[in-house]
């Protein structure tokens, strides 16, 4: 069994909380991801020189530095404000990026067709 998984047993009994686990070990992968790609729709500035997000990559605790806490948090306030837990929140901008680049994303057919396939799943 590995760490994760103690400390979520953890959590679920009640005696630890998400921020705990994130204390312990960083960011779970979920949220990693889902801030990365938050970052690579949403970041507005020049990646050569206004950015540092890519360039703190390479760093041992890039999760720490300051651009990666900067989009840690805008990610954090995305899934609260929309109630998405970062476990599916990956799958939810996946759905949402697939119906925006779909030529048929106009269409209330296609959503609906998109909704029955992926069911629950969808967002």
């Amino acid at each position: 069994m590995e760490l994760r998984e103690i400390l979520e047993h953890f959590k679920k009994e009640g005696k630890i909380t998400d921020q705990d686990i994130e204390d312990v070990l960083g960011p779970s992968e979920d949220l990693r991801n889902f801030t990365k790609t938050l970052h690579t729709l949403f970041c507005r500035k020049n990646h050569d020189t206004d950015c540092t997000f890519e360039q703190e990559e390479v760093f041992d605790e890039a999760w720490k530095a300051p651009a990666h806490e900067e989009w840690l948090e805008q990610s954090r306030d995305f899934l609260e404000e929309y109630k998405v837990h970062e476990t599916d929140a990956g799958r939810w901008l996946a759905a949402a990026i697939h119906i925006i680049k779909s030529e048929n994303s106009t269409t209330l057919a296609f959503i609906a067709k998109y909704i029955n396939e992926y069911g629950d799943q969808a967002f």
